[in-house]
């Protein structure tokens, strides 16, 4: 029984061995796979993403300003400020941001549509005038 004990003990340390050197050969295996990974496999960047100014106050007022000046047709005030603030915004921030430029847009639009509709209105009026003068 004795003899039986020992080889009882000595299949114990024999496992115990073998899981060791399992260990051993799972991190050899792991360093191995890390080593080839970062060796044979080539390392593909995105290309970075162009940075976004983030919208300022100034080119949303810009923006709305702009809408405003469209649907207040005659109202150069808000026109104006439309334009002032997307200068002002581009001078602060150092680049053209998309909501002041289209705000700016729609200002330079409704300036254009005012004048247009004040000089369409001009030449009707004049043109009825001119036309009451003749028939006198």
């Amino acid at each position: 029984m004795d003899n039986n004990q020992n080889n009882v003990y000595y299949d114990l340390d024999n496992d115990n061995k073998n899981d060791d050197f399992l260990k051993q050969e799972r991190q050899n295996e792991q360093s191995q796979r890390e080593q080839d990974t970062t060796i044979n496999i080539p390392h593909y960047q995105q290309p970075e993403q162009p940075v976004q100014p983030e919208n300022s106050g100034l080119a949303i007022a810009s923006l709305v300003l702009g809408i405003l000046s469209l649907v207040c047709c005659g109202s150069f005030l808000f026109s104006i400020l439309a334009i002032v603030f997307y200068f002002v915004d581009k001078s602060n921030t150092g680049v053209s941001n998309k909501l002041a430029k289209i705000g700016m847009i729609l200002g330079i639009v409704s300036i254009a549509v005012s004048v247009l509709f004040i000089i369409v209105s001009f030449v009707i009026s004049f043109s009825s005038y001119f036309e009451m003068l003749s028939s006198l």
